[in-house]
């Protein structure tokens, strides 16, 4: 995203002649909460896909959902 004067900025450049601001703030609360539900997310995903090899293997079904289900994450 390119912001105000577009002669201020050149591509390749290592010396910016004005600061862009970091849009992530990690000590906003809401942010902070938004990654905790992230980091609890993947250990339920990966319980999931343990619980439904596990179930598939039980019942001697083939593994194609467990395969299908991890290619489309």
């Amino acid at each position: 995203m390119w912001l105000g004067d577009p002669s201020t900025y050149t591509l390749g450049d290592t010396k910016a002649k004005i600061r862009l601001e970091m849009m992530f703030d990690f000590d906003n609360e809401v942010m902070s909460t938004f990654r905790n539900i992230a980091k609890n997310m993947y250990w339920v995903l990966i319980g999931l896909i343990v619980f439904q090899f596990i179930a598939l293997s039980l019942r001697g079904v083939g593994l194609l959902p467990v395969w299908v289900f991890i290619e489309y994450l």
